[in-house]
């Protein structure tokens, strides 16, 4: 009975996490249908080599970096995990977000670092600070980009959003009143194996100031790569606009499909870059059929890491 009863939160997170699926594969299909499926099917089709290239590009070298963002992390604690064993991590945990709600599988490597020997309230600490350091980044970046694209007054709205996500994380991070009351949120359960993540914060506040530099700095060198292929992905179809713009967009996009309604942002990401690039006056069927070989490419990648991936 009582096994049961702990059943049933786990099967509405399965029915629910199944709905976002539905809901990734409707927004997929509203877009398809709008653009129409013919016209992103021919482009599919005639891709080609350097095309899939730059698709399995984007994929290694965004788990690549990831993984060398955390190292650098890592490495201030002394936790003694090699590069080989972090990278397997990484690739695994970057796997298993593609089949939950935004990024949140992306936390799923807090257990996987456990596995590894790191404490799980110290992993928690590492992953929220990287995390925290990329969604700022990201939202700087944004900004200009709305500002550039949308009315004023619907930039001035995600700004506001940005801003109080910002403090939200700010506040859970600096004030103990703060993480208490987010920790409310927790059973007390999982409160507890959070032991060490606000000394391991504090610690990288006061002496890891460095530590956290280089993270920024190969944040932004990451988000100029992804920006890079993007950019001769939209060469290679004889469609030019400037890296700086680029940049912008896809970091938006990127901010975007942080919201948790659909299965790794499916959908979302693809409509959001089409809206986006369409602002910019690219063509949609060519930015549908780019995002669309991305995200076969991602899945397909994802999927092989999942099964072959063994710790």
């Amino acid at each position: 009975y009582l096994n049961q009863i702990q059943a049933k939160p786990k099967m509405k997170k399965i029915y629910w996490n199944f709905l976002k699926s539905i809901l990734g594969i409707m927004l997929l299909v509203i877009l398809f249908n709008k653009l129409g499926f013919l016209n992103i099917y021919k482009i599919l089709i005639d891709t080609s080599i350097t095309h899939i290239f730059l698709a399995v590009l984007i994929s290694i070298l965004s788990i690549l970096l990831g993984a060398f963002n955390l190292k650098i992390l890592l490495h201030f604690i002394k936790a003694k995990i090699s590069f080989s064993d972090l990278l397997k991590v990484y690739s695994l945990s970057w796997s298993i977000g593609l089949f939950l709600p935004g990024r949140i599988g992306d936390f799923s490597i807090i257990p996987l670092l456990e596995k590894k020997g790191l404490d799980f309230g110290k992993g928690a600490a590492i992953s929220f600070l990287d995390k925290l350091i990329t969604f700022v980044i990201l939202s700087i970046l944004t900004i200009f980009a709305v500002f550039i694209y949308l009315p004023i007054e619907q930039a001035w709205v995600i700004l506001i959003v940005i801003a109080f996500i910002t403090f939200l994380a700010i506040l859970f991070l600096v004030f103990k009143k703060g993480r208490k009351f987010i920790m409310g949120f927790f059973p007390k359960s999982l409160i507890e194996k959070f032991s060490g993540f606000s000394y391991i914060l504090f610690d990288f506040l006061k002496y890891g100031k460095t530590y956290i530099f280089l993270n920024f700095l190969i944040t932004i060198f990451k988000q100029v790569i992804l920006a890079l292929i993007i950019y001769a992905f939209l060469a290679s179809f004889n469609i030019y606009l400037s890296f700086i713009e680029v940049l912008l967009i896809i970091s938006a996009i990127t901010i975007i499909t942080l919201i948790p309604i659909s299965v790794s942002g499916l959908g979302i990401k693809e409509s959001a870059a089409v809206f986006l690039f369409g602002l910019a006056g690219l063509d949609k069927i060519i930015v549908a059929a780019i995002f669309t070989l991305l995200l076969i490419t991602r899945y397909v990648i994802g999927s092989f890491l999942i099964y072959s991936i063994k710790l």
